[in-house]
């Protein structure tokens, strides 16, 4: 069975009441993780039910400046069979409303939980479809704002396509009776009910229906509203447009997404040429990057990382000769050291406050001219004043490294042989045997270090690579 499998097993034998309350006709994309589980808990089994998420590996992410609701919590599965990841949205309450703010704590999770029903295909409790009907009616209501409303009294139904959806499928799993004594039970007003078993049993829900709707559900939830309906929508519009600002000024730490309570991390694959550091560390990173505040950075010397200003200087290096070709070159690689330095603290940065820094090599100090060492270590003492100053501020900022160092670093190992038919423009297989030895010695001593064979096929070194990194999230 699949750790989702085995975490429901777990969860229906030890007695934890919970409930998947919402979009339960697309279950099935849940246990692909094509979408996100929807739990509500019985708030009296939270210490079990956490217990449980642990013992299945289970890690907990949170968002720290958008997305944050009382009495929601954010879980991650990771399917080591498969290398999914399983987001798991954890209410001990039924936070719901106004995008980004979730303006109301409906009163009726006990009810939902009375009344779940076991799906016996996949072993998850489920919510009633004549219970969600009503509470998709509800959530239709207290998430549109101001201008939705307003556009329902001028004729259009300001209702998201993919709600309209659920509720057209809603309307087929649905029983009249069962829907009226629902009705019943989580409103009061007699008007209320009847406008309700007018929607499903026309099977209908017009723009001019929906006005009435929201005007009753609204007094009839008073007592489930946060703060008044001004101060909501002013806290929604504000968030809303604070993360608009956040994405056009381009933040060096915006941390838009969840991130691990107990910090972050700077993972740092590294390799000769053809060992698919490259590769593997952009797909961590977009693996990574659909759930968890995470970034991807390329930390070689190489072009693909040049400012405006290095551009030219690597062009007029390319094309010199003697001397000043020398001195380009030496220009050339400070720029590239000064440029390093700059990338590694602004990741240092981005870790310390929460985030995943995943990188494509990574600068070392011990073995100077190969394996990402510094270039200009031989003209520190040169007879020629301008490679020595370039050497010694290649020297000044590398001296980075000493401070800053992965919390993880993943070593591809693979022969001289498969890095040559890799990489065929190389014919000296001297060359990558001496890298190869060379990156056997080099030293991570503050880094956890696991070495991974680059020889097997690229998905199943994928899906180990994901395995050691959660590991050590």
């Amino acid at each position: 069975m699949s750790i989702i499998e085995n975490l429901l097993v777990q969860l229906n034998e030890s007695g934890v009441r919970y409930v998947h309350f919402k979009s339960n006709a697309h279950l099935d994309d849940n246990f692909t993780g094509a979408s996100d589980f929807d739990l509500l808990v019985d708030r009296r089994d939270a210490g079990a039910f956490r217990q449980a998420l642990l013992a299945h590996g289970l890690k907990q992410f949170e968002p720290t400046r958008y997305g944050v609701y009382p009495g929601v919590e954010n879980w991650l599965a990771f399917d080591a069979d498969e290398g999914v990841l399983h987001h798991f949205h954890v209410h001990f309450q039924l936070a719901s409303g106004l995008e980004l703010y979730k303006d109301y704590i409906l009163p009726w999770a006990e009810l939902i939980l009375n009344s779940r029903i076991l799906d016996g295909a996949r072993g998850c409790y489920i919510s009633d479809p004549n219970l969600e009907i009503l509470l998709l009616l509800a959530r239709m209501v207290i998430k549109t704002p101001f201008r939705g409303s307003f556009r329902a009294r001028l004729g259009a139904l300001p209702v998201p396509d993919g709600m309209m959806m659920e509720f057209r499928d809603l309307l087929g799993r649905t029983e009249r009776p069962k829907v009226e004594a629902f009705a019943r039970r989580m409103f009061r007003g007699a008007g209320t009910h009847a406008l309700l078993l007018q929607i499903v049993d026309e099977k209908d829900l017009t723009a001019r229906r929906f006005v009435a709707l929201s005007a009753r559900m609204r007094a009839e939830l008073r007592a489930a509203r946060r703060c008044a309906p001004m101060r909501a929508h002013f806290r929604s519009s504000h968030l809303k447009l604070k993360r608009l600002l956040d994405r056009q000024a381009r933040l060096e730490y915006p941390m838009r997404k969840k991130i691990d309570g107990t910090g972050g991390l700077i993972i740092a694959f590294v390799g000769i040429d053809g060992s698919g550091k490259s590769t593997l560390s952009r797909q961590v990173q977009r693996w990574l990057g659909k759930k968890i505040e995470s970034r991807h950075a390329y930390l070689g010397s190489g072009a693909e990382a040049d400012s405006r200003r290095m551009r030219p200087v690597r062009r007029l290096a390319r094309g010199g000769k003697g001397p000043f070709r020398n001195a380009l070159h030496g220009m050339l690689y400070a720029m590239v050291a000064a440029r390093l330095a700059r990338t590694i603290l602004r990741l240092n940065r981005y870790r310390l406050n929460g985030g995943i820094a995943v990188t494509d090599r990574f600068p070392q100090v011990q073995r100077p001219g190969v394996n990402d060492g510094p270039k200009l270590a031989g003209y520190l003492s040169s007879r020629n004043p301008l490679m020595r100053r370039w050497a010694g501020v290649e020297s000044a900022r590398y001296a980075i490294v000493q401070d800053v160092q992965p919390g993880l670093v993943i070593r591809m190992n693979i022969s001289a042989q498969t890095s040559m038919q890799r990489h065929p423009e190389q014919t000296n297989i001297q060359v990558y045997e001496q890298k190869i030895a060379g990156l056997a010695q080099i030293l991570f001593d503050r880094s956890i270090v696991v070495d991974v064979d680059g020889e097997q096929p690229l998905e199943q070194v994928l899906l180990e690579v994901k395995r050691i990194v959660w590991n050590h999230l």
